[in-house]
């Protein structure tokens, strides 16, 4: 759902909190009664049809999987296919849902409600999925942008600033 960039999102709580609650949860468990609420940057984006998407959501060094589902959505399925379709990787979003984990163990948040809160600036500032650029300048600027991206990298530059 898109809400025209919204001023302030709030968060229940940060990646690693959530993380830490409910890693606990035992495999194809679902809490359908909780709500949370979490933020981060998309980093990697995985479409298995244009019902169902799942998101790599990172935030303060932690990552969780989110799993938007076109019945679970508040949106109609039109809507929902136009509106995850224009999501990439490198968007900063806000996700209103419910915990859980897959079938196969991992930590999700299934969401019943995704705001932009700010869109990736253009597709040439993130580094590729996979392969390196021919361009000496653009595959230097790829490699800082990951050195930034990544969470020990980032704790360095905070020590020596």
């Amino acid at each position: 759902m898109e809400n025209s960039y919204l001023h302030k999102f709030q968060a229940s709580m940060s990646i690693p909190e959530y993380v830490n609650k409910y890693g606990v949860l035992e495999s194809s468990q679902h809490l359908w009664n909780e709500f949370v609420t979490l933020s981060g940057r998309i980093t990697n984006k995985r479409a298995i049809s244009t019902k169902l998407f799942f998101y790599d959501l990172h935030s303060e060094g932690a990552n969780v999987l989110v799993k938007a589902s076109a019945k679970d959505s508040q949106l109609y399925e039109e809507e929902f296919n136009k509106f995850h379709s224009g999501m990439k990787r490198g968007d900063i979003v806000g996700i209103i849902g419910f915990p859980g984990k897959s079938k196969r163990g991992e930590l999700c948040i299934f969401s019943k409600s995704f705001f932009v809160l700010s869109r990736c600036s253009s597709n040439g500032s993130l580094p590729p999925q996979n392969g390196a650029p021919k361009c000496m300048q653009l595959r230097w600027f790829w490699e800082t942008i990951r050195m930034i991206q990544l969470f020990w990298t980032n704790k360095c530059f905070g020590f020596q600033s």
